[in-house]
């Protein structure tokens, strides 16, 4: 591999593992060619030290980090170059493709090509149609199947274990590191196993030419998707090692999949008995060269005797020699220390006269530089007074400029203040709209073309499933369909239609050139339908294709029959309302991560609704995932927040979704219809009445109102609909969607109160939110 190279910049590496100092930083390689001329002159050559000279001055302002020579020919020069950032990469290509260089003494001119070199790394693609093709994999068994990635180039002491004193590779460390992402399930690397070069042949310890020791490593998840993460990590990437001292030096390190079996558990077992066997080998090589060797200890043994016997008898004679040798160097260094001192006599007497000339001097000049340093003064007070003058003037200048300055700084401050909130307001009103497009792409239902919005729809669910918006925005510049599908996975012409479909939509914006048509996210996508947004809906947006539509193809058999629809859409009984919709893991944990990305929207919106600092024991009945508890505590830190959900669900939030270290949210295993209900100042109904009929919202009303503190209350969040049954769209279409998957509706502000009322509750209160979702607090 690579040699480490030093890194200026590092403001684009990503954290693996900071604890040891590894990043991963982005290759930033390109291949420049320089087409050479026919020589017509015999014995006349093109320098490539001048034509590199001519390239690195073609770039400006800017430096490569590295630039030499990977080929070189009658007809071209190739070379690979590298820059400190991706940014950059652009700009060097910018100023180089396409260019010509003029040579002193040549008539041609020599014409350069620049672009981005091209990273060797595995698709996808790759490796599921290597396990899909091969005869002797076995996919149900671990190591058979994509799931172990190989890498080589590692430098053993960036891998090493703190404080040890070693710098031999640790897997300890290589679990650490790469469990960021996922679940590992076994490591191996090779240079570690004493007995794995004689078993495989192969060296495995050798060194870079910057003089690290490298080595190789295998590193197998326990699921697919740990193993898609870190190949995805990986693309494109080098490993960065960043010191306590900060600086940081980085390395290109090989990834590919394991193709070889590496650690399926036939081959862990085969090289265990091959290890076994070499052991016992071993050991026989070991006994027999004990004995020998103790046959020849004893034989220099009794030669050491002898010679020691000889080397007394020698240290005799030399020890009697060295005594007359020293007693004739004493003498003479008594001799030699006698002159020293009288020399050094006769120059301190020398040293003390040219002292006191010297002092006789300064006394001298002392007295003159009195003299002078008088008449100096004179002459200061003298020019002191007009100085004083010119002072006077001066200042009050410098505080009539001051003055001036402070009142431009005022004026320039409060236009900045005025051009800062026009700013903001046009932001919120740039993110209402886009919020409000996304909900109608989610919910309307076109009265004029229903078909057509049906289509719309599942275009957005197939984009986003197929992960098309996360890989432009990662992309960070406008891709073609090719690339994209070619990324993904999927035919060229089907991905170019798709992507035409969302321009249609404005989901995508496309930019035509010379070489086709590129396609980049809006900013509506970026927002809402990438994984790693804050607001991002894409979680969401799977539950409804996955579930919420296929329940919709049967709402003429709902409204006939006024009953939800899961027997008919996915095959179960739906007389346990939660039961059906929580029909599988896979199902709920789905269903927990599209209501967490509703609450990233609207969840601040309704607990803020309402002051409920007063209120600061909490509980949240069919909390879920927890976001909105989070909301809570984030708005008001005084209070906590229990989570009261069926024991499976608060299962997978512990483990998912609310950090452990999170002290002020708890949680709460039951069914809050038929188990007791704790004491608390507030508890929060969130999406949870408009799941059921009026008798069953009663029953649990009048068991909270029993439940509650004196002077607590209930919190409901719910989408409103007008007194007068006119809107908005949005809660007529929840409605719709209740009788298709519920046993509840939407309600209107006075049918809630009526309800609040009925179980108790008094002082109720409505705030309409403006977003998709509003509050009603009622007090006890």
């Amino acid at each position: 591999m690579a040699a480490a190279t030093i890194v200026h910049d590092a403001s684009e590496a990503v954290e693996l593992c900071a604890s040891y100092g590894l990043y991963l930083k982005p290759i930033t390689k390109m291949s420049i060619s320089v087409a050479l001329p026919q020589l017509k002159q015999p014995g006349k050559s093109i320098s490539n030290w001048e034509v590199m000279e001519r390239l690195k001055g073609m770039v400006q302002t800017h430096q490569f980090s590295t630039l030499r020579i990977s080929k070189s020919t009658m007809d071209f020069i190739r070379f690979e170059g590298e820059v400190e950032n991706k940014s950059l990469v652009k700009s060097f290509l910018a100023c180089l493709d396409g260019k010509t260089i003029k040579l002193s003494g040549f008539s041609d001119i020599l014409k350069v090509r620049a672009a981005e070199y091209k990273i060797d790394f595995p698709t996808r693609h790759d490796w599921d149609s290597f396990f899909r093709d091969a005869k002797d994999m076995n996919e149900t068994l671990p190591g058979e199947r994509p799931d172990t990635i190989h890498l080589e180039g590692l430098p053993c002491k960036w891998f090493a274990l703190k404080d040890s004193g070693s710098e031999k590779p640790s897997e300890e460390v290589l679990i650490k590191v790469f469990k960021k992402f996922g679940e590992i399930r076994n490591v191996d690397i090779p240079m570690l196993d004493p007995y794995r070069e004689e078993m495989t042949g192969r060296n495995f310890h050798t060194f870079s030419f910057g003089g690290h020791l490298n080595f190789e490593a295998y590193v197998q998840y326990h699921e697919y998707a740990g193993f898609i993460k870190a190949m995805n990590a990986l693309r494109g990437m080098k490993l960065m090692y960043k010191g306590d001292d900060g600086k940081a030096v980085a390395c290109n390190v090989k990834v590919s999949f394991d193709s070889t079996k590496h650690l399926s558990d036939a081959s862990i077992k085969k090289r265990q008995l091959e290890r076994q066997k070499l052991q016992e080998l071993e050991q026989q090589r070991e006994e027999q060269k004990r004995r020998e060797k103790e046959a020849e200890e004893k034989k220099k043994e009794e030669e050491r005797k002898q010679k020691e016997l000889e080397e007394l008898e020698r240290e005799r004679k030399r020890q009697e020699k060295l005594r007359k040798r020293e007693q004739k160097q004493k003498d003479r260094e008594a001799r030699r220390n006698k002159k020293k001192l009288e020399k050094m006599q006769a120059e301190e007497q020398k040293k003390l006269q040219e002292k006191i000339r010297l002092e006789e001097r300064k006394l001298l000049l002392a007295q003159r530089n009195l003299q002078s340093i008088r008449l100096i003064a004179e002459l200061l007070s003298r020019a002191k007074a007009v100085k004083l003058l010119e002072q006077e003037h001066n200042e009050e200048r410098v505080r009539l400029q001051e003055l001036e300055e402070r009142r431009r700084l005022q004026e320039a401050e409060l236009r900045r203040v005025e051009e800062e909130k026009e700013r903001a307001l046009g932001l919120q009103r740039k993110e209402k709209e886009l919020r409000e497009k996304l909900l109608s792409n989610l919910l309307s239902k076109k009265t004029d073309d229903t078909h057509q919005s049906k289509e719309e729809t599942k275009i957005m669910f197939t984009t986003c499933e197929l992960g098309v918006f996360d890989l432009l925005l990662e992309s960070e510049g406008p891709l073609s369909s090719d690339a994209i599908a070619e990324h993904l996975g999927t035919s060229v012409s089907g991905m170019e239609r798709l992507l035409d479909a969302c321009v249609g939509l404005k989901l995508l914006e496309v930019e035509m050139k010379s070489e086709g048509a590129f396609y980049r996210n809006t900013e509506l996508s970026n927002l809402y339908l990438t994984k790693s947004s804050p607001k991002s809906q894409y979680h969401n947006l799977m539950y409804y294709s996955k579930t919420v539509y296929l329940c919709w193809h049967y709402l003429t058999d709902a409204v006939r029959d006024g009953k939800n629809q899961y027997e008919r859409a996915f095959g179960v009984s739906s007389k346990d309302l939660f039961g059906a919709l929580y029909r599988s893991e896979e199902e709920m944990i789905k269903f927990m991560y599209g209501l967490n990305a509703i609450w990233s929207i609207c969840g601040r919106d309704v607990i803020a609704a309402f002051d409920l600092s007063p209120f600061t024991v909490i509980y949240d009945l069919g909390g879920c995932a927890g976001a909105l508890a989070q909301e809570c505590i984030s708005l008001y830190p005084k209070s906590t927040v229990t989570i009261y959900d069926l024991p499976k669900v608060v299962q997978v939030a512990k483990e998912r979704f609310v950090p452990p270290e999170e002290r002020r949210i708890t949680f709460h295993e039951g069914d809050f219809f038929k188990d007791p209900i704790p004491e608390a100042d507030l508890y929060i109904l969130a999406r949870i009445l408009h799941d059921w009929a009026d008798d069953k919202c009663m029953q649990l009303l009048a068991k909270i109102h029993k439940a509650c503190k004196p002077g607590g209350g209930v919190l409901l969040v719910e989408t409103l609909l007008n007194e007068d049954k006119t809107g908005p769209l949005e809660a007529q279409l929840y409605s719709m969607n209740m009788l298709v998957q519920a046993e509840g509706k939407e309600r209107t502000p006075t049918e809630y109160r009526k309800l609040l009322a009925a179980a108790g509750f008094r002082e109720i209160q409505v705030k309409k939110t403006g977003k998709l979702y509003d509050a009603i607090l009622g007090r006890k």
